[in-house]
């Protein structure tokens, strides 16, 4: 109770008996677990075992240890208040979500000044807050996550699907639902239960065949980065100057094609960055490719097989444009979007002379820069 001396008087009859109970006055807490992502606000659920007859107050503070109030959580200081009759109360503190790549970091939680005879279960504990990673989305290989890994596609994460038949949707593991799709199987590519090591591949076979996310976009909208862009991709072909992944915005500025088996290229605007890399000798190979344009190198980054390869500023007639974030574009896999046009190209402009022949195992992109593919 809240300390006071509560007096009742009971009328006992004749042949009458009374049971009287005594409790430890205690608060507990719901904290299942002292850990929480910074996607999280953290909610706690008190309970005392006993019912009130005036209102209890118990105040509720934060302090920082590793983890920064105003930045990484909001800071409290207030009382919560178990209201007369009534046993349970509740309070929430706020963690705000960032988007740094940082170490887990910790604040403490206080109750005090309890009414006088109420006892805290637990008076003081530490939380933490996860990075980003623990998302429960993490990129491949634990390489990034949600905010930065914008597109995972695998072939062995496609089911249901028996040898040779049409692909028309192909998941996203990303977890910014990036689902690629063609709903008409006369352009679809098809699934190939064992085509790599065993494990299963996405075959394009068909003439002027294509896969395609119309509006890509992101879970977390705010975590765009317009400067930087990784693509990898596991594949193999024998095919030339095919289009390979072609992204198209509302303008020609807006996308970007990697193009040419036979000679990687990067086309963005009217540039074209070949790599001098041949992909196409009818083996599985690693591609990868990655650019930050905000970096005072000004360099694209080209990989084979782990064989690093880089095309410098000095190497061109222009220098190298921003590139776009890729938010609610479309992305095309397979094939080349507004081919020979300009203008807003999405989703059209598919040619067979352009479209991809061979087997894919694997898509990647990040908004960010990767320094190994």
């Amino acid at each position: 109770n809240s300390g006071s001396i509560y007096t009742y008087e009971i009328d006992v009859h004749d042949g009458d008996y009374l049971s009287i109970a005594a409790v430890n006055p205690t608060l507990t807490q719901s904290i299942v677990d002292f850990t929480g992502t910074e996607y999280d606000d953290l909610f706690i659920d008190a309970e005392i075992n006993y019912v009130p007859i005036v209102d209890q107050l118990v105040n509720v503070t934060t302090s920082d240890v590793t983890a920064t109030a105003g930045i990484d959580y909001e800071a409290l200081n207030e009382n919560i208040t178990f209201p007369a009759g009534i046993t349970s109360a509740n309070y929430r503190i706020k963690i705000n979500q960032d988007l740094i790549s940082e170490s887990d970091e910790t604040f403490t939680v206080t109750l005090s000044n309890a009414p006088a005879g109420l006892t805290i279960g637990i008076p003081l504990f530490s939380y933490t807050i996860q990075d980003s990673p623990y998302l429960g989305y993490s990129g491949p290989g634990g390489v990034g996550d949600t905010l930065n890994n914008v597109l995972w596609l695998s072939a062995s994460n496609i089911t249901g699907l028996s040898n040779g038949a049409d692909v028309l949707n192909w998941p996203d593991l990303s977890g910014n639902g990036n689902v690629v799709s063609q709903p008409n199987a006369s352009f679809s590519p098809i699934y190939i239960t064992t085509g790599l090591n065993g494990l299963p591949v996405v075959r394009f076979n068909k003439t002027n065949n294509r896969i395609r996310k119309v509006g890509v976009s992101k879970a977390i909208p705010s975590s765009w980065n317009n400067t930087s862009l990784s693509v990898i991709y596991v594949n193999k072909t024998t095919d030339s100057n095919e289009g390979l992944l072609s992204y198209a915005g509302a303008s020609e500025p807006d996308g970007y094609l990697l193009s040419s088996s036979n000679n990687l290229t990067l086309d963005r605007g009217l540039q074209r960055y070949p790599s001098s890399q041949a992909f196409n000798d009818g083996e599985f190979h690693i591609t990868g490719f990655s650019y930050n344009a905000t970096n005072s190198s000004s360099a694209l980054d080209f990989w084979k097989d782990g064989v690093y390869t880089q095309v410098s500023e000095s190497n061109t007639p222009i220098g190298f444009d921003v590139l776009p974030a890729i938010n609610e574009g479309t992305l095309a896999i397979g094939g080349q979007q507004g081919a020979g046009s300009s203008g807003d190209t999405r989703d059209v402009g598919y040619t067979a002379a352009t479209a991809f022949e061979g087997d894919f195992a694997e898509v990647i992109i990040y908004d960010d820069q990767l320094n190994t593919a």
